[in-house]
């Protein structure tokens, strides 16, 4: 009996039924821990900010102008938003777009940063952008951080000279996740638009990723990365 205890424990069988049974237990695992996170996050959010205004999309109220958008991916929160109430007019007709130029106060913006911190940090910052994409009236910047990138959208028509530093119009935080696919295509990125980091496609979608990230991925390769996104 002991033999045949022993020899199954030794068995090929053995360890494709244990083998199969670990992975499962990881894998189950990983979904808990990321539901866990959008959990954790909602959590926070209602403490902060109190019960969402609407949850398709996912809006938390931050100020009477602007509200909160949440991202998840698979249980895990990839993107943060604070944009004008007026972006979702098409599921609130009653957020209109106000006649003037909308922008938080920059003691409103700091203490978003802070908070918005709670729910995930971004990390340390690795390098802020030194020139902004201008469109429509608005200059973009991205600033790279060593868990994912912030990008603020400032009145371009603003300056600094003054010593008053630009209104923010509306900002996100876009967080690396962790990915898995096949890299089609690398694009190197002005450093002073967009420092320290690369666009990589997969399927058809962008991402960002950092660029000791995107040194290690080879073209048209399964792989799995560390990425911000989609982006435009």
């Amino acid at each position: 009996m002991m033999c045949s205890a022993h020899c199954f424990f030794r068995s090929p069988l053995f360890r494709l039924v244990f083998g199969l049974s670990l992975t499962a237990v990881l894998c189950a695992g990983a979904a808990a821990g990321r539901e866990s996170e959008r959990g954790r996050v909602l959590e926070k959010c209602q403490e902060l900010f109190g019960a969402p205004v609407d949850r398709k999309p996912l809006l938390f109220e931050v100020s009477p102008d602007y509200v909160l958008r949440l991202r998840f991916v698979s249980g895990v929160l990839v993107e943060l938003a604070v944009e004008p109430k007026y972006f979702y007019q098409e599921v609130r007709p009653e957020w209109k777009e106000p006649a003037v130029q909308l922008s938080l106060l920059p003691e409103h913006y700091e203490r978003l940063l802070k908070q918005l911190a709670e729910l995930k940090p971004l990390g340390e910052l690795r390098e802020a952008g030194q020139v902004g994409v201008v469109t429509g009236g608005r200059a973009r910047f991205t600033d790279a951080y060593a868990d994912g990138v912030l990008e603020r959208r400032v009145w371009s028509e603003d300056g600094e000279s003054a010593g008053i530093p630009p209104r923010i119009y509306s900002f996100r935080i876009l967080h690396f996740y962790d990915l898995q696919g096949k890299v089609a295509e690398k694009r190197n990125l002005d450093a002073r638009f967009f420092p320290r980091l690369t666009r990589v496609r997969i399927r058809k979608a962008w991402y960002l990723v950092s660029e000791e990230e995107a040194a290690r991925l080879a073209l048209r390769q399964k792989a799995k990365l560390r990425a911000a996104g989609p982006v435009d």
